[in-house]
């Protein structure tokens, strides 16, 4: 009897350790695709950045966007942003902000999280980081929690 009872538990904890390792597995590949989309968004909003946005002066939000239909996550749309400095912050001529934004559609519902902020040059710095993609996706996983545990 005790024999037959250490089997079951023997199958059931290996069957527990495989599905483990799968989630791990899984979880590892959705995000070798986020980081494949968020160096995507990166490149677009490099080129329409320089493109779009003046050294001093005002400008309209330019930004770039990727929607999330994996169901890792709970947000439907993951973008980065380039916005202006508020008119009452010195500096705000010159100056922008880079910002992760996410949002749980058809809910109106997001999140951001301002990433960077400086003249043109230090943001185009930050876009070209070999390091932005990694530090975005850590955004973004958090900017994901904050719906996950609102949203149970």
């Amino acid at each position: 009897m005790l024999f037959g009872c250490g089997c079951f538990m023997l199958v059931c904890r290996t069957q527990t350790l495989l599905d483990e390792k799968r989630m791990i597995y899984e979880e590892e590949q959705f995000k070798e695709r986020m980081l494949d989309e968020i160096r995507g968004i990166i490149q677009r909003l490099t080129a329409r950045f320089e493109r779009d946005v003046p050294s001093a002066g005002p400008f309209g939000h330019v930004y770039e966007e990727y929607e999330n239909k994996d169901s890792h996550w709970c947000i439907t749309h993951v973008c980065l942003f380039v916005i202006p400095i508020d008119k009452e912050v010195s500096g705000h001529e010159t100056e922008r902000a880079l910002e992760c934004r996410v949002y749980r559609l058809p809910l109106p519902f997001r999140a951001a999280k301002v990433i960077g902020r400086g003249t043109n040059e230090v943001l185009l710095d930050k876009l070209r980081d070999p390091n932005l993609p990694f530090e975005m996706y850590e955004v973004y996983k958090g900017l994901n929690k904050i719906f996950k545990d609102e949203f149970k």
